[in-house]
């Protein structure tokens, strides 16, 4: 049995008050935006930045990028630039706004106005449909479990959808509404547990492991030769996980490897 589908039927994952609040920016006065807070921390001297500048100025940049296309704003490929990423010969055949425009399609037919259950519904074609349970599914299969998910039971996904966003998650409050209802059937341990996330440290390992190491630069230098990703990307990206931060940058480095991987399993030739 899986718990998939708890966190986007009852608002359950951080992004839906990180986003929230990001929100709220968009509600002061357009004049007092564009007039005064944006020209004031745009044009704060660098010499005199302090910690609230900084996070100010993030804020603002943040906040002044539209749903849904926000929701990719860690995303490594987007940071650096599809464009720097993609090999001369290859990007001329990619359209690489369709990815946001297929987003914004989603995004739109939700049946509701609210912030919050429009991140719902967007979880629920894109976190759900074509990530988690795709992998849940096929794991499961290879290792011949069968596997259900109570949570994603039309009966509760139905009643998910007449639960007021105010009740849903007050405030920032993540999954109130599931834990009130919960309080009393399970224990207060784990109603109050706070949340653990299933990412791997695999940046980190690659700085440790050898081989490790080994088998992730090796995929890379035969991705190298496939003439899909500009060379200068893969050493930027290299560059930035020894330099910076390990972590972030290492599940994209993990992305390149693992994609020659299957080029390789699949003796795919591009």
């Amino acid at each position: 049995m899986a718990g998939d589908g708890g966190d986007e039927l009852f608002a359950g994952n951080s992004r839906y008050a990180e986003q929230t609040v990001f929100e709220h920016y968009q509600r002061v006065p357009r004049a007092l935006r564009s007039g005064i807070l944006e020209p004031l921390v745009g044009h704060w001297p660098r010499a005199l930045d302090f910690w609230l500048t900084r996070k100010a100025r993030g804020y603002i940049e943040k906040a002044n990028v539209p749903l849904p296309a926000r929701l990719e704003s860690w995303n490594v490929a987007q940071r650096l630039g599809v464009g720097e990423m993609l090999h001369p010969d290859r990007i001329a055949g990619v359209n690489i706004h369709r990815p946001f425009a297929a987003m914004q399609e989603v995004w739109d037919s939700t049946p509701s106005e609210h912030v919050l259950h429009r991140m719902l519904y967007y979880d629920w074609q894109y976190t759900l449909a074509d990530n988690d349970l795709r992998k849940v599914e096929t794991m499961c299969a290879l290792a011949g479990i069968r596997v259900s998910y109570p949570m994603l039971h039309p009966a509760v996904v139905e009643m998910s959808t007449r639960v007021p966003p105010s009740i849903m998650m007050p405030g920032t409050r993540l999954r109130d509404f599931y834990k009130q209802a919960a309080r009393g059937f399970l224990p207060d341990a784990i109603i109050d547990k706070k949340k653990h996330g299933f990412g791997l440290p695999f940046g980190l390992w690659l700085k440790e492991s050898a081989p490790l190491r080994d088998l992730v630069y090796g995929n890379l230098n035969s991705l190298r030769n496939r003439g899909l990703i500009r060379e200068s990307f893969i050493d930027r990206l290299l560059n930035l996980h020894d330099a910076e931060d390990a972590r972030y940058y290492g599940v994209f480095l993990w992305v390149l490897a693992m994609l020659e991987q299957w080029f390789q399993e699949h003796k795919v030739t591009v």
